[in-house]
């Protein structure tokens, strides 16, 4: 199962818009890095564990598990598929390494961009009602999903 801990009083690096003095209070869910030996999952894709039982309890206080865990499903089906070696993102990895110039809107890009809409659209409708920020985990390299308490 993966680890989940609850952090108060924790800054992020990744946040530029908050003054350094301010305090932040973060709950947080880490990333799973075990594979079951069935699994088909690569495990260089991050994953987060959409369950209710990987969840911090002062968060399932706040919002459904039902919102969690489509929320986190989501995020886990964006990253799965840029994870995914195709003709295109082979194509453009080559043609990258030898005309230096050459700058083409990659799959990793296009994902970058859908999970920006993504989270904006869920603090948007779910989570700033609730008091809480989701913030985007590109940020801390994939290695967890902050939820800033803003209230």
């Amino acid at each position: 199962m993966s680890s989940v801990v609850a952090i108060s009083n924790a800054t992020s690096p990744a946040v530029s818009q908050l003054p350094p003095s301010s305090e932040t209070r973060l709950l947080v869910v880490s990333r799973e890095y075990s594979v079951m030996p069935d699994s088909s999952r690569d495990p260089e894709t991050p994953y987060f564990v959409p369950v209710p039982e990987a969840l911090p309890p002062p968060l399932l206080a706040r919002v459904s598990v039902e919102s969690l865990c489509t929320t986190l499903s989501s995020i886990n089906a964006l990253l799965a598929k840029v994870a995914v070696v195709s003709y295109s993102s082979a194509f453009n990895s080559f043609a990258a390494f030898f005309c230096l110039g050459f700058s083409a809107d990659t799959e990793y890009a296009d994902m970058l961009r859908a999970l920006d809409d993504l989270i904006e659209t869920e603090n948007r409708t779910v989570y700033e009602p609730k008091g809480l920020r989701l913030r985007n985990p590109r940020y801390v390299s994939f290695l967890r999903v902050e939820f800033e308490v803003i209230d």
